[in-house]
This record gives structure tokens, C-alpha cells and sequence, in this order.
């Protein structure tokens, strides 16, 4: 792990517990980046590890979309 490595610009780093719902983690996201809260916003899910090699990979698993605009 390197913390060089840092998420790209559309990408944030969240760690989060195991039974967490995608709901969960777009509200969550939604307190700390205004971009978030606009309408039709779709957040997409990854789970991001090393393969065998040492690469990093990474493998979708859901994703999100805000119909209506949240409230701050």
C-alpha cells in the first residue's frame, strides 16, 4: 500500500463496515461532498485490492442514483 497512490479526482477512498448498504454509503457521502446532493447524481461502487501480482484491481458492485436533490 502507498499512499502516493491517491483516488483520482471523481474517486473517493471510504472504508466503511462489512453489512453496510450502498443507501448507507450515498448518504454518508452526500454529508461530506455537495456534489453528491444534486439531482440525478449516480454513484458507482468498487471494491478496490492487490491481485496475486501485487497490481491493484478492481471489481464493481453496485451503484446509486439520486432522483431528487437532498436538502443541506
Amino acid at each position: 500500500f502507498s499512499y502516493a497512490d491517491q483516488p483520482v479526482a471523481d474517486e473517493v477512498r471510504v472504508h466503511t463496515w462489512k453489512d453496510a448498504t450502498f443507501g448507507e454509503l450515498t448518504e454518508l457521502l452526500a454529508q461530506v461532498h455537495r456534489e453528491v446532493r444534486q439531482a440525478n447524481t449516480r454513484l458507482s461502487f468498487k471494491v478496490v485490492y492487490p491481485n496475486s501480482s501485487g497490481a491493484y484491481v478492481s471489481t464493481p458492485i453496485g451503484s446509486t442514483s439520486l432522483g431528487r436533490r437532498i436538502h443541506e
